[in-house]
C-alpha cells in the first residue's frame, strides 16, 4: 500500500493541479486509500464469516447436534470472524484498537460478573444440548421438578407437569444434580403393593395376583408379570405386583393393574385387611363405686 501512495503522490505532483492545492490532496489521498483498503477487508471478512457460518452449520448438522445449539454455535463463529474483520479494518484506517479492545475486555468482565448466574445456565444449556441426556417429549425429574420436556433452551428448560402446569427450570439446576429420564427406554416398570390377611394361603394368593397382573390391559406382553412377597406388616402379609408398560401407557396400566388386583382378591374371597381402631369405654365413677 505504501508503494501505491508514493505512486499517487508522484502522479499528483506531475499533474496540472495547482501547487497550492496539492498539499491538501496529498493529505486526503492516503486516508482515502486506507479507507478503501479497510472497506475491502471488511467486505472480504463479511463473506468469509458467512462461509464459516455455513460450514459450521453443515458440520454440526452432520454430527446430529441439536438444532438450537447448531444455530447458536454457527452464529457465534460468524460474529467472531466479523469482529476480527472490523478490528483489522480499524487498524488499516489508522485507528488504534488496543485501547478499544481493553475497554471491551473490561466491559465484558463486568458484565460477566453481573451475569454469572446466567452464564452458568448458558454453560449448562450447552451441555444439555450437546450431550442430550433427554430430548423434547421425554418425561424427566430434575432440578427438583418433574414433567414432560416441552422446550430446551440455552438458559432454561420448560416442563409440563401432570397438573398441566408449566415450570421453567434453570439449566444449571438440572445439570447440578441427578437427572431421572422415565422415557429413555422403550418401557417402564409399573408396580403396586397389596396386603392380605395373616392366615391366607400364600401360594394361592401369589397365583391369584399373577393371573390378575396378566389380565392388565395395555401391558407389555413380552415381559412376564412378577409377584414378590415384599414384607410382613402389622396386620397383613404384603405382596408387590409388577408389570411393564410403554411410557405413554404408564398411568393407564397402573390404574388397570390396581383394579385387576382388587377384583381378583375379592372374587377369590381373599381378605384385604385394613387398620381398625377399637375403643373401650372405661366404667364411670358410680358404676365403679357400686361395684
Amino acid at each position: 500500500m505504501e508503494a501505491l501512495i508514493v505512486t499517487v503522490k508522484e502522479a499528483i505532483a506531475a499533474s496540472p493541479i495547482p501547487e497550492a492545492v496539492q498539499p491538501y490532496i496529498l493529505l486526503v489521498v492516503p486516508l482515502l486509500i486506507k479507507i478503501a483498503y479497510g472497506l475491502l477487508i471488511l467486505w472480504v471478512g463479511k463473506h468469509i464469516a458467512e462461509w464459516v457460518e455455513t460450514l459450521c452449520r453443515k458440520l454440526l448438522e452432520k454430527a446430529k447436534v441439536d438444532q438450537s445449539l447448531t444455530l447458536f454455535l454457527s452464529s457465534l463463529a460468524r460474529y467472531t470472524v466479523m469482529a476480527a474483520a472490523i478490528i483489522a479494518t480499524l487498524e488499516q484506517i489508522g485507528i488504534k484498537t488496543t485501547g478499544l479492545v481493553a475497554v471491551f475486555a473490561s466491559a465484558g468482565l463486568a458484565v460477566g460478573l453481573a451475569l454469572q448466574g446466567s452464564l452458568s445456565n448458558f454453560a449448562a444449556g450447552t451441555m444439555i444440548l450437546g450431550f442430550r441426556p433427554f430430548r423434547v417429549g421425554d418425561i424427566i425429574s430434575a432440578g427438583g421438578s418433574s414433567g414432560k420436556v416441552e422446550q430446551i433452551g440455552i438458559l432454561t428448560t420448560q416442563l409440563l407437569t401432570l397438573q398441566n402446569e408449566v415450570i421453567i427450570v434453570p439449566n444449571s439446576s438440572i445439570t447440578g444434580g441427578a437427572i431421572e429420564n422415565y422415557t429413555a427406554k422403550s418401557f417402564r416398570r409399573v408396580s403396586t403393593d397389596i396386603g392380605v390377611a395373616y392366615g391366607e394361603d400364600l401360594d394361592r394368593c401369589e397365583e391369584v395376583l399373577r393371573k390378575a397382573a396378566a389380565r392388565t390391559k395395555n401391558r407389555v406382553e413380552s415381559q412376564e408379570p412378577d409377584v414378590f412377597l415384599s414384607g410382613f406388616g402389622a396386620s397383613s402379609v404384603d405382596f408387590n405386583v409388577r408389570v411393564f408398560a410403554e411410557p405413554q401407557n404408564y398411568w393407564a396400566v397402573m390404574h388397570d393393574l390396581r383394579k385387576q388386583v382388587y377384583k381378583a382378591l375379592n372374587e377369590e374371597g381373599i381378605e384385604i385387611p385394613f387398620n381398625q381402631l377399637v375403643i373401650h369405654k372405661a366404667p364411670d365413677e358410680e358404676a365403679a363405686t357400686s361395684s
